[in-house]
């Protein structure tokens, strides 16, 4: 109550640009100088973070969700499902996924009025944020900042009445929203050394904190959607060697002039149910070049389909082309296709059903 900042009007995008600025720099002490004093993190000297625009993280939570949510007939259903963004960062897709379930959920309930302006039950808000939605982030801010933006979404609309009896207000989130790597597990560190004993040496505590790993106790999941980091080889071999060299050694998508993105692509196919649908935005490059020989030969038969936005830009100062690419577990006999030019086009995509191999060529050298 005596917070300076209103929180209701605050957008949620703008706390993924203030998560942003958590990643850039870091308060450290300073040897030289004998003081505290401001420094670019080691993630920041590395590669810039970049939000996903808001309207682009409804369209792929749209897409990611639109098949699921048709099939269920009942609340108790829907509360079965389990979605996740393996890479949340602030959390944005996942704030885009409970919108999607929100709505749904409203239209099971037949509470709809002619305003629009009506809420779930608070109880089963509380539900959704603490037992359907599920994120993990190499970051321990980015993890907090997630949190804090579901509990502002929980409360949006909300009027004291409505949490009178209702403790607590807003759910533990410790369980569902976690700070590990979702790519390296505690196992994964553990066999790299057993296989080359001289990583030893690298091994410090500040190395293993870096990595963060998780625990190796993954859970599978009914949706996975997001905008997985994006990181060339050589940022990668600059920003760890030992995680690098777990990725080498683990992921069969780690081939050549990788990016980082390739392996997201490969663990969230690890991470689906076996009726599972995955969706990403990501660099379209994947499916021509070299590097991308393995990727394709692990996609091929599980890409449902793809929106190519072929030469438009979408992240503000970045050079970067992609494609929303939705990932089936269970395999499929052909792609449904679609090339568009902005993010209106995307939201009302038209398919053409093609080949595979019309688009995944996996003899690429």
């Amino acid at each position: 109550p005596k917070s300076s900042y209103n929180f209701a009007v605050i957008d949620l995008g703008i706390l993924g640009r203030i998560y942003e600025q958590f990643l850039q720099h870091e308060l450290r002490y300073d040897q030289k100088s004998d003081s505290v004093a401001l420094f670019k993190t080691q993630q920041a000297s590395i590669k810039a973070v970049v939000s996903t625009p808001l309207e682009l993280t409804r369209i792929i939570a749209h897409q990611a969700l639109a098949k699921k949510l048709s099939n269920i007939n009942s609340i108790e259903d829907l509360l079965q499902l389990k979605i996740a963004d393996i890479s949340s960062g602030s959390g944005v897709f996942l704030i885009s996924a409970y919108d999607e379930v929100i709505s749904k959920a409203i239209d099971l309930l037949n509470i709809r009025q002619e305003s629009n302006n009506v809420e779930a039950p608070l109880k089963l808000k509380k539900q959704i944020i603490s037992k359907m939605l599920y994120g993990a982030d190499i970051d321990y801010h980015a993890s907090q900042i997630t949190k804090f933006s579901l509990a502002l979404r929980l409360l949006r609309g909300e009027s004291p009445t409505r949490f009178r009896g209702q403790t607590p207000i807003i759910p533990a989130l410790g369980s569902n929203i976690q700070n590990h790597n979702s790519l390296i597990s505690d196992d994964d560190i553990a066999n790299l050394l057993t296989s080359d004993s001289s990583k030893v040496t690298e091994l410090t505590d500040t190395a293993i904190n870096y990595i963060n790993p998780n625990d190796g106790n993954l859970d599978q999941f009914d949706v996975i959607l997001g905008n997985p980091p994006y990181m060339s080889t050589s940022d990668m071999k600059e920003s760890s060697t030992i995680e690098f060299s777990i990725y080498k050694s683990k992921f069969k998508s780690a081939y050549k002039q990788f990016d980082k993105y390739f392996l997201f692509l490969e663990q969230m196919l690890n991470q689906l149910k076996p009726n599972g649908l995955g969706t990403f935005i990501v660099p379209n490059k994947f499916v021509a070049i070299g590097a991308g020989k393995h990727l394709r030969s692990i996609l091929y038969e599980h890409v449902d389909s793809m929106i190519d936005f072929g030469a438009a830009q979408l992240f503000k100062g970045k050079d970067t082309y992609v494609a929303i690419i939705t990932i089936s577990k269970q395999k499929v006999d052909h792609l449904n296709y679609a090339e568009v030019n902005s993010l209106s086009e995307a939201a009302t995509a038209s398919f053409t059903k093609l080949d595979m191999k019309q688009v995944l060529d996996t003899n690429s050298n």
